[in-house]
């Protein structure tokens, strides 16, 4: 079936076809380490979490200490994490030597799975992250119609986006991707992303959320209606059997639903244990639901 028809399907019944795909995949959690909080994006995004985490954190735009990086690493993985993704605002598409510093660092003292995630990057230093030992690239594509993006983040390009990509996959690294749901896209700018994802031929998929959050300039904005969100995951994930799919922390309860087999979790204890549990204990047929 075509993303269109998935998603012109009864929820229920989408469900537990994505479900039925998701319990063959192995259960996943990750969670994000930052190398730095300083972006040289000009002009800036518009929806950018980190106009808030400023307004709220002393000292925000920073760099992090690598033994503070390690550190978090080796908490990740005594947490039982499978996947960190390492990220920065962005620095431009040659890297930095710090980055490959830190990824040398982690790979040499924690045996986990590293992602980097630094924006818009040259083949160049794809090359160089590989040689140091990361185990992926992951690079949102925030939205697949071109206009949404460019109101997204102006200082940014689709294609540049899409590029960095194909890059990564050309060199033998498995690519992470995602859009934003609740940007103003209709349902042709949902297929399409679908189709894109598919069609790039990515490891690790997800959806985000849009967040209206304080300070960022599009604050005035809802977000999206979370059952309609958990229906374009799951037509996702029954297009895109053969990927993993995560969802973010604050919307696991649709995320497993929709047939995540991915977590995003922080290190705070007992994170983990529960969204095992969560996973362990969907059941589609629930005392609670009538008609």
């Amino acid at each position: 079936m075509t993303p269109l028809e998935l998603l012109r399907k009864d929820g229920s019944e989408l469900f537990i076809e994505a479900q039925s795909i998701a319990k063959k995949r192995k259960s996943l959690f990750a969670t994000g380490l930052q190398i730095n909080t300083i972006c040289r994006i000009h002009p800036p995004c518009r929806h950018c979490l980190w106009f808030t985490r400023e307004r709220y954190t002393p000292n925000f735009r920073r760099k992090v200490p690598l033994d503070q990086i390690v550190k978090q690493a080796k908490e990740a993985k005594r947490q039982e994490i499978d996947r960190i993704y390492l990220a920065s605002g962005w620095m431009g598409k040659d890297l930095s030597d710090d980055v490959y510093e830190a990824v040398i660092a982690i790979k040499e003292q924690v045996d986990i799975d590293l992602y980097g995630m630094f924006g818009t990057i040259n083949q160049r230093s794809l090359l160089r992250l590989q040689k140091a030992g990361i185990d992926g690239y992951r690079c949102s594509l925030e939205s697949p119609n071109p206009d949404l993006f460019n109101y997204l983040k102006p200082g940014d390009s689709l294609d540049n986006r899409i590029e960095t990509l194909k890059s990564a996959k050309e060199i033998g690294l498995p690519i992470w991707s995602e859009f934003i749901i609740g940007v103003g896209e209709n349902d042709q700018d949902i297929v399409n992303g679908i189709e894109m994802l598919k069609k790039l031929e990515v490891n690790t998929f997800l959806f985000v959320p849009f967040r209206p959050v304080p300070f960022i300039e599009m604050e005035e904005r809802s977000g999206p209606n979370p059952y309609q969100m958990a229906k374009v995951m799951a037509a996702a994930r029954i297009f895109i059997p053969d990927a993993d799919m995560f969802a973010v922390y604050n919307n696991m309860e649709w995320g497993y639903r929709a047939g995540c087999n991915g977590a995003f979790v922080s290190t705070y204890p007992n994170n983990v244990t529960r969204f095992r549990e969560m996973r362990e204990m969907l059941n589609e047929s629930y005392p609670g639901k009538t008609g």
